[in-house]
């Protein structure tokens, strides 16, 4: 049996509000939430010509800081 803990989880931008999760970790309590309110897939052709053409960037997460990252973290 795994202990866990209640990890509140806040947007980043304005419309959402913050989320209280119990779970085994900080990363667990992101995904429940992420898994809630967003989907991946893998882009089609014609998602790459329609994003790409409204300025959308292709991000790296390994080279990529993710956004806002300078408003500091976890509190």
């Amino acid at each position: 049996m795994s202990s866990t803990r209640i990890y509140v989880v806040r947007p980043k931008k304005a419309g959402d509000a913050p989320r209280l999760v119990s779970a085994a970790s900080q990363g667990a309590a992101l995904r429940h939430v992420a898994a809630s309110t967003l989907t991946v897939a893998v882009a089609t052709q014609h998602d790459l010509v329609e994003l790409l053409d409204k300025g959308v960037k292709v991000e790296d997460p390994s080279v990529t800081p993710p956004e806002d990252d300078d408003k500091g973290g976890s509190q």
